[in-house]
């Protein structure tokens, strides 16, 4: 994860706290792709982490294939204007929440052959962050026109190259 330096977290605290939201957000993926049906919604409060961290961790669980599903795909797409932020702050019931200055928030769909879902992080004004999770077929309209559009624009300017060092 990059150099230690001494008083970063000697302990290994915040690490564990970390890995403990992540390993909840891999928990609730997994659950939901098994168990999932219409209507499942999972809405979480997540500390200790970034919305960088989810991106990482989300391209991590599909290139290790350490989840039950082998077959994976995991698409994305960046939310880069108000109004669809604020679209998804009403979806996901949250409110209060400023569109971010710097790394632009994104919305994640993970496919299996039959079954796919959303997922939406949204950092709130406290630094937690919002997860909601649900089936795609029971996602908003909009939420889906956004999954067909991540589908068409395949290009050699969408692959994301993923630093094997931030694994």
């Amino acid at each position: 994860m990059g150099e230690k330096f001494l008083g970063d977290d000697p302990t290994g605290i915040r690490e564990k706290a970390k890995q403990k939201s992540l390993d909840v957000i891999r928990l609730n993926i997994e659950n939901l792709l098994n168990y999932g049906v219409g209507g499942t919604v999972i809405d979480k409060t997540i500390s200790d982490i970034s919305s960088k961290d989810i991106d990482n961790y989300l391209k991590h669980l599909i290139t290790s294939k350490s989840l039950f599903q082998k077959l994976l795909l995991l698409t994305s797409s960046s939310i880069n204007n108000l109004e669809l932020f604020r679209d998804l702050c009403d979806y996901t019931d949250i409110s209060g929440v400023d569109f971010p200055q710097g790394d632009q928030p994104k919305i994640y769909f993970l496919e299996t052959s039959d079954f796919a879902i959303s997922i939406i992080p949204i950092e709130l004004k406290d630094g937690n962050i919002n997860i909601h999770m649900e089936p795609l077929e029971d996602s908003h309209d909009f939420i889906t026109e956004i999954w067909a559009d991540s589908k068409d624009r395949k290009s050699m300017d969408n692959i994301e190259f993923v630093d094997y060092k931030t694994l």
